[in-house]
């Protein structure tokens, strides 16, 4: 998570690699390299982040995160989608729905971005911090949900 925050805020990966490999300190060093290899500067929160590694751990690389979506009704971006077979993975905290304007304007504003995504034949799964710490049910919800959906 600190990673992808620093990738987010500037920090250069590459620098980080060229580090490693002229450091003489090698303790730790392939673990740092597999660390940056996982780091996407394209999250914009911790549960991004922990839903980004998930999707990996559970062999579903197809999802690219923060991908531009656009409709009649506007430029909409979701937070995870396969292009290819039209899945949006969204990360729903209530803070999204509550702290930013009035509820009823984001849940309003969320329906139609929703509607004119479907319209254009996208599916949504929506994760909450909760699905995050029960992994095995989440495995078994998505992988039943893109059963339901197959790639096009």
């Amino acid at each position: 998570m600190i990673g992808d925050h620093a990738l987010r805020k500037g920090a250069g990966g590459e620098s980080r690699r060229r580090l490693l490999g002229e450091s003489q300190t090698k303790l730790g060093s392939r673990r740092a390299l597999d660390l940056l290899d996982v780091l996407d500067g394209r999250s914009e929160s911790a549960g991004e982040t922990r839903r980004r590694l998930l999707l990996h751990a559970f062999g579903l690389h197809n999802f690219t995160p923060q991908v531009e979506i656009p409709t009649g009704e506007g430029l909409f971006r979701a937070d995870f989608a396969d292009p290819e077979a039209r899945i949006i993975i969204e990360f729903d905290v209530a803070a999204k729905y509550t702290d930013y304007r009035p509820a009823e304007d984001v849940l309003i504003a969320e329906r139609r971005r929703e509607n004119a995504l479907q319209e254009l034949g996208w599916a949504f799964f929506r994760i909450n911090w909760e699905h995050l710490d029960r992994t095995g049910e989440l495995r078994q919800r998505l992988s039943a949900f893109l059963a339901r959906h197959p790639r096009m």
